[in-house]
């Protein structure tokens, strides 16, 4: 690999920035941040990622991205230093909602975007920005970083245009230093607006001595506000308004002390605070300043705290400032060279784990993600394991090689962590690792009836494997797929299931669900075999396929004893003297166990199954004798029986003989049907659960070479099923 490329890229981000964090003023170099940023952006390797992390990009093509931010509505908007803010939408387009005229030297630009608590009615949003031009305040008579209040028309929301600027606070005049601008705004939980500023490398004299102008009150540089926009919106509050209790909130730790505008002052001592973030549910604020010679700091924001930077070498542990307000070390500080991180240049971008919906493993929630600049890289911090001057930074590290140098850093409704480059890529990190959506609920069933689980999971590569718990062990069953069918429920089959979902990067285990079987259900049975009879008015040459075809008349008949007649059936009428076809289907209640002889003459032909079992198939011939024998066991067993007529005589006569039994005509007393047909539960267990074993009896021309022995308990059914032998032609 040709790391020229990149050992260049290093050497002069170490000459930018130093110049960048010279305490004397540099003249304005327009391209010299975006030519050593593009430089170190050219991609040598993949992001590195934990375990069962992956990344995706969102977007590209964005020109200077400064910061970005969700809207309450979802949709994500970036920042470009040149002024622009661009909406990214679902398919990684791009639409210009604004154009600002800004100072893009340097660091200066369009820098912070918050939207209002209230913007489903309202639709304000807020833009933090570098103006060129005077302001409205004695304190901002030259170029000077401004908030404005803008109005969305979201007429149409892919198409989003920011309008009617409403200009709210002007920061103090800008020197002719372009860094340490800041930028960050964002709303806390008490629903002010919170903004922070750099101290554009400005200095003040006290006692001799010369100190960032982060350590006075007498201006608002180097400092994090807290502005009471809502008072401007109603019309209570005007631009740059210094009466307390209008932009200012009242409860500002400073009001009384300082004076003015300076009354917005909420804490103090920051170098430049580029970005900050604040905690869902604890309204916590972490402030990630970006230090001088050798500490880059996260500072957690209490009212009225100084964080101690006074300029020069006053960056991390045990700086005890100047100026007012209580001192608070760093949560966290990481040096420029070594220590955990491995080195670092400035840090941006911050966000804290605490999602709507969770997609990180749980270890994850309430931790603090944060970015480098120059390091490429994004590490977690867990604030209950603060730093201290002896061990300063207890962070570990999470992503390296990142596709460009971050600005910042969000998390999504999906639970997925988004960094922004600078070059202007939008990439989301997201694990991998399986994730149970949706979980199996428990079923009800009878026996014999099918009962079906569903897990629904997302993460590539997933395998299942579904379990039943059998005692205190979870033995494996079914096979690798989502859903686990257990056909033909028995007792045995109750119980909990559960599914491990697992892929090459981890797995999980779903919740429980309890299968609950109830006996079965009896049908209710009618004297007598269903009747239905088909006609015909072509010939037929074997047995019609009657499937989906509705009978031209159903009844019941007692007995099938119809001898050899050339005319219809009693009670059938002239259709069905010739060509027709007739289907009987039901119940042969046996009561003693034992061997039976079944006979069954037909003309033209006709078959017999019992529980689904083909005993008897005359085909086509004239009133020809054929018995069967076969083991019964004592209940109920499925019975139909086909029957075809082509031409001439029609006759049909089902007889047996078995125990205690001679030769008859099977009597009314054993034939039955139900109303509707068999419960295909039932039916199922009439296959799994009846049919033993064959044994072999003379076939004569029947096409069997075995006689079917037949067990089972006290009730078989079996859901009907037309068999397709096909419709022959004369």
């Amino acid at each position: 690999m040709n790391r020229e490329p990149l050992r260049l890229a290093r050497e002069l981000i170490g000459k930018v920035l130093r110049m960048g964090r010279s305490e004397t003023p540099r003249p304005p170099r327009r391209t010299a941040f975006r030519w050593w940023v593009e430089a170190l952006e050219s991609r040598l390797t993949p992001t590195t990622l934990p375990l069962g992390f992956a990344e995706t990009t969102i977007a590209t093509g964005l020109t200077g991205a400064t910061a970005m931010e969700f809207s309450p509505d979802g949709r994500l908007f970036v920042l470009e230093q040149d002024g622009n803010v661009e909406l990214v939408r679902g398919n990684g387009t791009t639409w210009t909602a604004l154009h600002l005229n800004v100072d893009a030297v340097g660091e200066r630009g369009l820098l912070g975007i918050a939207f209002d608590p209230a913007y489903a009615t309202n639709h304000y949003v807020y833009l933090y920005y570098t103006n060129p031009n005077p302001g409205a305040a004695p304190w901002a008579t030259g170029e000077h970083n401004q908030l404005s209040r803008f109005t969305v028309n979201d007429t149409n929301p892919q198409q989003p245009v920011f309008t009617n600027e409403a200009p709210i606070l002007d920061w103090n005049n800008l020197s002719a230093a372009t860094n340490h601008n800041g930028g960050a705004i964002h709303f806390g939980p008490d629903g002010m607006l919170y903004a922070g500023a750099g101290d554009n490398v400005q200095t003040f004299a006290q006692g001799g001595q010369t100190y960032s102008v982060s350590q006075t009150l007498n201006n608002l540089l180097g400092k994090q506000l807290r502005i009471n926009v809502s008072a401007f919106n109603s019309g209570v509050a005007t631009r740059d308004d210094v009466t307390v209790g209008h932009l200012i909130p009242g409860d500002n730790p400073f009001v009384g002390t300082a004076s003015g505008i300076n009354q917005l002052i909420y804490t103090l001592g920051l170098r430049n605070p580029y970005t900050f973030a604040v905690q869902p549910g604890t309204g916590k604020i972490f402030i990630n300043d970006v230090g001088e010679v050798t500490w880059e700091e996260i500072n957690q924001d209490f009212a009225g705290a100084n964080y101690g930077w006074s300029g020069g070498a006053t960056d991390g542990f045990g700086q005890k400032p100047p100026g007012p307000g209580g001192y608070h070390d760093p949560l966290l500080a990481y040096n420029h060279s070594g220590g955990p991180a491995g080195g670092g240049i400035a840090i941006v971008g911050g966000a804290f784990y605490n999602p709507a919906t969770t997609q990180f493993p749980s270890s994850y929630v309430g931790k603090y993600f944060y970015a480098d600049l120059g390091g490429n890289w994004i590490r977690v911090f867990d604030p209950s394991n603060p730093g201290t001057a002896s061990n300063p930074d207890t962070s570990t590290s999470f992503a390296t090689g990142l596709m460009g140098s971050p600005v910042d850093l969000e998390v999504d409704s999906l639970g997925r962590l988004l960094y922004l480059t600078h070059s202007g890529v939008v990439a989301a990190i997201s694990f991998q690792a399986p994730k149970i959506s949706s979980q199996p609920a428990s079923v009800t069933v009878s026996q014999g009836q099918t009962a079906t689980f569903d897990v629904v999971a997302t993460g590539p590569t997933l395998s299942y494997q579904w379990q039943h718990l059998v005692g205190s062990n979870w033995l494996n069953v079914g096979g690798n797929s989502p859903s686990l069918t257990i056909g033909n429920v028995v007792a045995s089959n109750a119980g909990d299931y559960r599914v491990v979902v697992s892929n090459p990067f981890d797995q999980v285990i779903s919740s429980s669900a309890a299968l609950t079987v109830n006996a079965p259900s009896v049908p209710t049975l009618v004297p007598g075999l269903k009747a239905e009879f088909f006609d015909f008015t072509t010939g037929l040459r074997g047995f019609p396929n009657l499937n989906g075809r509705s009978p031209d008349v159903t009844r019941t008949d007692a007995v099938l004893g119809f001898p050899l007649s050339r005319g219809p059936w009693s009670g059938l009428d002239a259709r069905f003297a010739t060509t027709f076809a007739a289907r009987y289907t039901g119940f042969l209640k046996v009561d003693t166990p034992g061997r039976y002889t079944f006979v069954l003459n037909a003309n033209d032909g006709a078959r017999l199954s019992l529980d689904g079992i083909l005993l008897i198939n005359n085909g086509l011939n004239g009133m020809l004798r054929r018995p069967r024998a076969v083991n019964l066991s004592p209940g109920l067993h499925t019975i139909q029986v086909d029957y075809v007529q082509n031409r001439g005589p029609a006759g049909l006569i089902l007889s047996w003989s078995g125990p205690g039994i001679p030769r008859q005509l099977v009597p009314a007393s054993n034939l039955f049907h139900n109303t509707e047909v068999a419960q295909a539960a039932i039916a199922s267990r009439a296959f799994g659960q009846t049919l033993a074993r064959t044994r072999a009896m003379p076939p004569r021309s029947v096409g069997f070479a075995q006689q079917a022995r037949l067990r089972g308990p006290a009730l078989h059914a079996l859901a009907f099923r037309g068999l397709h032998l096909g419709a022959a032609r004369r």
